[in-house]
């Protein structure tokens, strides 16, 4: 049973509820600390490990009687404690959770927990775009609103034991210095099998749009999808697609708009722009990279024609994206 991350991914150990706060709301979510007991008895930790759009973390409470978080928005969160008992409210329904028992929280809802004497939670993150991405690709048919899971997991048998087993392996083997999670090459297939094994182990709204029908027409479409999602940067075009996966380029085309409701150059062009941002994004101090080098590393060979779809896109400029990552960064 996975006890701890490595201290060597610890990111504080403080007795300060204030700086606790601050810096747990800066790495995890916005949330606030209300304390308990003796002031001198408080005590918070965390440690964090990232993929690229999952992220793990250790957090131990003592003297904590509650953490608000408010509504999350970008986020999917599951926390299991690995000791002691936390209650975790999401939204308007109560999740007892402890070492069997996982709390899954959807973003738009509220979520709070309250632990019980001293424990260990640990907290896988899920980019909210990045599985819902995910999930759209591979959904035969319209699914009904944003996705939405149970809030309470059991995790001691079913598919939802294997879906722990998974994080467990992952988690651990980032602790690896010749951990293969640190190649790029194995970290997309690495996520996509966390988030394919919680949308099948996990019920959610999306469940029956994700059941493949009788026809099995769309079987191609994922095949050209994952393509796309692990090599984004490789110049493609549509007439590629459609010969790769062996189809027509009316079909192609047809199968896209019934499936993902755009064309592939659309698609293809949303996940460079998403990509090209996580770049901007993480572009931290001492970083060369200026926003024609990552325009160009995804194909934007016209840096006005990058900045106008960007814009419209995400509703700033690249060089204002990339001018926050630095101040973020403390550049």
């Amino acid at each position: 049973m996975l006890q701890e991350l490595s201290r060597r991914f610890e990111l504080f150990d403080s007795v300060e509820v204030d700086e606790v706060a601050e810096k747990s709301s800066k790495i995890l979510y916005p949330n606030r600390v209300f304390t308990v007991g003796r002031p001198d008895y408080f005590r918070v930790s965390h440690r964090a490990v990232a993929l690229r759009s999952v992220s793990f973390h250790l957090l131990r409470y003592r003297g904590v009687a509650r953490v608000d978080f408010g509504r999350l928005d970008h986020f999917f969160l599951v926390a299991i404690p690995l000791r002691g008992q936390v209650l975790v409210r999401v939204g308007e329904r109560q999740v007892h959770a402890n070492r069997e028992v996982a709390a899954v929280v959807s973003p738009g809802a509220s979520l709070s927990m309250t632990p019980s004497g001293a424990c260990a939670v640990f907290i896988v993150k899920i980019r909210r775009h990045v599985l819902e991405g995910y999930s759209a690709c591979r959904e035969y048919a319209p699914a009904a609103g944003s996705l939405l899971f149970e809030p309470g997991m059991a995790v001691t048998n079913g598919p939802a034991r294997q879906w722990w087993e998974i994080v467990r392996c992952l988690a651990e083997g980032l602790d690896r210095d010749d951990s293969l999670l640190r190649n790029p090459v194995v970290v997309k297939p690495a996520e996509n099998l966390l988030m394919a094994a919680l949308l099948q182990a996990q019920p959610n709204n999306h469940a029956r749009a994700l059941e493949p029908p009788g026809d099995h027409s769309a079987t191609f479409i994922r095949e050209v999808v994952d393509k796309l999602e692990t090599a984004p940067e490789v110049p493609r075009s549509v007439v590629e697609l459609a010969d790769q996966a062996g189809v027509s380029l009316r079909t192609l085309q047809e199968r896209f708009r019934r499936h993902l409701k755009t064309s592939p150059s659309r698609y293809l062009t949303d996940i460079r722009l998403r990509r090209a941002r996580e770049d901007l994004l993480s572009a931290g101090p001492g970083s060369r990279a200026t926003v024609t080098d990552i325009a160009q590393r995804y194909d934007f060979s016209h840096l006005s024609r990058f900045s106008h779809l960007y814009r419209d896109r995400f509703g700033e400029t690249p060089s204002d994206t990339r001018s926050r990552a630095h101040r973020d960064h403390g550049d």
